[in-house]
C-alpha cells in the first residue's frame, strides 16, 4: 500500500490549498494525476527488478546467494583477490623461512674461521698470511649472504649496458687474487672474441665471483682456471676433482653441496644456487658440462646484442 502514499499526501496539501481560498480545480487535478502516474512508474519499475527477490521470499527460500551476474562477478573477484594475497603470503613466508635457513647454516659456517682466528690470536706463531685466509672465508661468507639478500629487490638494483667482457673478466680475477695464490692455482684468460655484453656489470662480477670461487676450490695446487672469451660467451674452465654424475641434475639446488662439497667441508650448497638465479635474472643461460677427475667447465650465454 505504500503507493497510496503520495495520493494521500496530494489529497491532504490539495485540502490545505483549497481551505485558503484557491480554487483551481483543473490545476490540482493535473497535479494529482502526474503524482499517480509518477508513483505508478517508480513502483512498477522496482517491482520487476525485485520480483525474484518477491518471489523467493514468498517460497520461503529465503535470500539469494550471489545468484544474480553481477552478484556472481564480485563474489569471483573477491576469492580471486583472497588467493593472490594468500599466495603472496605464502611466497613471503617461503622467503623468510629460506633466509632463516640460509642464516643458520652460515652462522654455523662462520663459525669455523672465527675459532680459527681466535685461535691464532692466542698463538706466538700467527703468520698474516693464515689471518688473511680466515678473513677471506668471513668476506666470502657475508658477500654471499648480502647477495641472497640483494636478491629481493633485484628489479630495482641493476642497470643493463654494454660491457667490455676483458675489461669485467679480470676485473673478476683481481678480486680473487689472493684466493688464487692461497690455493697455488693460476688464472689463464683466452680471448677469442671482443664483442660487448649487454648486461648489469655489478650482478655479473657477482655471478663470476661465484663461478671462479668454485673453480679455485675444487682445484689442486699448479693447475689452471681458464677463462674463455666468446662471441657472446664466457667459460669458465677448471682442471680439478670434476662433479660425478649422480651430483649433476642437483648442483644448482639450493644447500645441495654434493659429494665434493662434503669432502672438503667447506660449502654452504649456495654458490652454484645463487649463480643460476643472478643469470636468470639477467637473461644469461647457464650450463655445465663435467667429468669426474678431468675438471669442470660452466657455460654462460649472453643474448645477440648485433644489430642487423
Amino acid at each position: 500500500m505504500k503507493w497510496l502514499w503520495p495520493l494521500l499526501a496530494w489529497g491532504l496539501v490539495s485540502l490545505i490549498v483549497w481551505l485558503d481560498g484557491y480554487q483551481q480545480v483543473a490545476l490540482l487535478g493535473y497535479a494529482g494525476l502526474l503524482i499517480l502516474l509518477l508513483s505508478s512508474v517508480y513502483w512498477l519499475r522496482r517491482y520487476f527488478l525485485e520480483r525474484s527477490l518477491y518471489r523467493l521470499l514468498a517460497e520461503g527460500r529465503g535470500l539469494p546467494e550471489a545468484r544474480t551476474p553481477l552478484g556472481e562477478q564480485i563474489l569471483r573477484r573477491r576469492q580471486q583477490e583472497l588467493d593472490q594475497l594468500k599466495l603472496a603470503n605464502k611466497q613471503l613466508e617461503e622467503q623468510q623461512r629460506e633466509q632463516t635457513d640460509f642464516m643458520e647454516l652460515w652462522v654455523h659456517q662462520m663459525k669455523t674461521p672465527l675459532a680459527v682466528l681466535t685461535l691464532l690470536a692466542e698463538s706466538d706463531d700467527i703468520t698474516k698470511e693464515e689471518v688473511l685466509a680466515e678473513t677471506d672465508r668471513l668476506q666470502h661468507g657475508l658477500q654471499t649472504a648480502l647477495t641472497l639478500a640483494r636478491l629481493q629487490d633485484f628489479a630495482f638494483d641493476f642497470l643493463i649496458r654494454p660491457l667490455d667482457p676483458e675489461a669485467l673478466v679480470k676485473k673478476a680475477i683481481a678480486k680473487q687474487k689472493r684466493y688464487f695464490i692461497r690455493q697455488g692455482v693460476f688464472p689463464k684468460l683466452t680471448i677469442l672474441s671482443h664483442e660487448s655484453l649487454l648486461s648489469d656489470e655489478k650482478w655479473l662480477l657477482l655471478l663470476l665471483d661465484q663461478l671462479l670461487s668454485n673453480a679455485i676450490k675444487y682445484s689442486s695446487a699448479g693447475q689452471q682456471v681458464e677463462l674463455i672469451l666468446k662471441p657472446q660467451q664466457i667459460d669458465v674452465v677448471d682442471h680439478g676433482l670434476g662433479i660425478p654424475s649422480s651430483d649433476q641434475p642437483r648442483i644448482f639446488q639450493r644447500y645441495y653441496t654434493g659429494e665434493n662439497g662434503r669432502k672438503l667441508g667447506e660449502s654452504t650448497g649456495m654458490g652454484l644456487f645463487l649463480a643460476q638465479t643472478i643469470a636468470q635474472r639477467l637473461a644469461v643461460g647457464i650450463t655445465v658440462q663435467s667429468k669426474v677427475g678431468q675438471g669442470t667447465t660452466i657455460t654462460l650465454r649472453f643474448q645477440d646484442t648485433k644489430l642487423d
